[in-house]
């Protein structure tokens, strides 16, 4: 039968999600992986810019965003001053998540996640330094940095480039 509203149910095995993915031509789906693969190569030669690794058994990756780390003490300057100089060079960018222990769905006590616990949660008492570093320190690329072509990929990486040319006069 159809549930409401009329919709027919599918059953997706992995198989038939593999080919599927392998035979649908969609928009972005030809030049999505390769230009992430090409701007992790391009960018990985910036000094203090770290391109999310690519675990070399993936097949197939969606991207809703690209992301790189920006190690401030050896790109010149922070995130936000970064982020601040890249938007305006016309980079689409978008907001990294906080360190999600901090967020209020977990912090508050009245919040989902300490009502699901059975025992008290402090998120102030958690030390998560990977997590923080991580959070203080990604650029998140809109997905629309995937979608263009070559030339686009390459405004990009020269965009980076420029603004860690002048970080060290950044605010």
């Amino acid at each position: 039968g159809r549930p409401a509203g009329g919709a027919a149910r599918t059953e997706v095995t992995p198989e038939a999600l593999d080919k599927s993915l392998r035979t649908k031509t969609l928009p972005w789906r030809p030049f999505q992986t390769p230009a992430a693969q090409w701007l992790n190569a391009e960018l990985a030669g910036i000094p203090g810019v770290h391109p999310q690794v690519r675990d070399p058994r993936t097949t197939s990756q969606g991207s809703y965003c690209y992301v790189v780390r920006v190690d401030p003490l050896v790109f010149g300057a922070g995130r936000d001053a970064v982020r601040r100089a890249l938007l305006a060079e016309g980079t689409p960018l978008t907001m990294s998540y906080p360190p999600l222990h901090r967020l209020e769905l977990f912090a508050a006590p009245d919040g989902l996640a300490p009502r699901l616990r059975r025992r008290p949660f402090d998120p102030d008492a958690l030390e998560l330094p990977v997590t923080e570093r991580l959070a203080a320190e990604t650029l998140w690329f809109t997905t629309a940095v995937l979608m263009g072509e070559r030339r686009d990929c390459q405004d990009l990486v020269d965009a980076v480039a420029k603004v860690g040319e002048h970080a060290s006069s950044l605010a």
